[in-house]
């Protein structure tokens, strides 16, 4: 739930679905690889693809204003803010996103 602006009863089940689905195992694993991965803050400025990033104003996994860093750092970015959504933009904002 933390990572919705607006909670909505379907957002949250939807989110329970899809942990259920992949087990404890692989849940676990996902937490494990998240702690122990490289932080790339340095390599961010090598990419040279045509880069969008799209960020919810009310994300408290990564805010705005750390996405705003990164889409300063690429030199071909597109950044998109969304007002009044969290981090799991594709569900909150699908019309959108």
């Amino acid at each position: 739930g933390v990572c919705f602006y607006d909670q909505k009863d379907e957002w949250l089940q939807l989110e329970a679905n899809m942990a259920e689905e992949v087990g404890a195992k692989a849940y676990i694993n996902q937490q494990q690889a998240i702690m122990s991965r490289k932080n790339y803050s340095n390599d961010i400025k090598n990419i040279s693809a045509e880069t969008l990033i799209i960020s919810g104003k009310k994300d408290n996994v990564i805010s705005h204003e750390d996405s705003i860093f990164m889409m300063k750092q690429i030199n071909n970015a597109n950044f998109l803010l969304l007002n009044n959504c969290g981090h799991l933009s594709t569900i909150e904002k699908s019309g959108i996103v």
